[in-house]
């Protein structure tokens, strides 16, 4: 995850984070409760992310990645555990 400048980090502050890269990947026919509810939990604020790199054959999440930059309002929960 280092591989970006770290003075953008710096400039960014609070604007910029890591993020897991699953959060980005398609799930195939794996299924749960509304993940990405937690999970732009994590990037409330941000303007800049960054994930590490993923296994070989891995795929994007085509609709998710629009749904996340489109500027629509995203709604999310935290963990209650």
């Amino acid at each position: 995850m280092e591989r970006y400048s770290p003075e953008i980090s710096v400039c960014l502050g609070p604007l910029a984070g890591p993020i897991q890269a699953e959060m980005l990947l398609d799930q195939g026919r794996l299924k749960t409760h509304h993940p990405q509810q937690q999970d732009i939990i994590g990037i409330t604020g941000k303007r800049l992310v960054w994930g590490s790199e993923t296994e070989e054959g891995r795929r994007l999440n085509d609709g998710k990645v629009k749904w996340l930059v489109g500027g629509d309002t995203l709604v999310g929960r935290p963990r209650l555990w």
